[in-house]
């Protein structure tokens, strides 16, 4: 699986669907997840970067879009979709390893570095 879209608050069961997806995704105890949050071209650029470097090792990578933080707890989106982070990657711990902003989330060797610091 490359990229898993969350669906929005607004969709039907939105909320509900995506914080499942989301603990799905994150429960993977064999798979690195790297959480893109928001939209726009900048962040359609860090999607792009991470599918690109998650097809690589699909089974220990998965790539989460986040377009409507308002689907997450106040806590998750505290940890999760921080102020000014693009991405967010989390280890085989289930724990932050890295942020990155729009502009390095864009680039192949932040991706990578991120994705082999979380395990993937």
């Amino acid at each position: 699986m490359s990229v898993v879209l969350l669906p929005r608050a607004s969709d039907p069961d939105g909320t509900a669907l995506a914080r499942a997806k989301l603990a799905e995704c994150i429960g993977d105890k064999y798979a690195a997840v790297m959480i893109v949050n928001g939209e726009g071209p900048a962040i359609d650029a860090v999607v792009e970067m991470g599918s690109a470097r998650a097809v690589l090792d699909p089974m220990r990578r998965t790539v989460v879009w986040l377009r409507d933080k308002s689907v997450l707890a106040k806590e998750q989106r505290d940890e999760y979709a921080p102020a000014g982070a693009a991405a967010v990657f989390l280890g085989l711990q289930d724990t932050v390893v890295e942020t990155l902003s729009a502009a390095k989330g864009a680039q192949k060797y932040w991706v990578e570095k991120a994705f082999t610091k979380a395990g993937g």
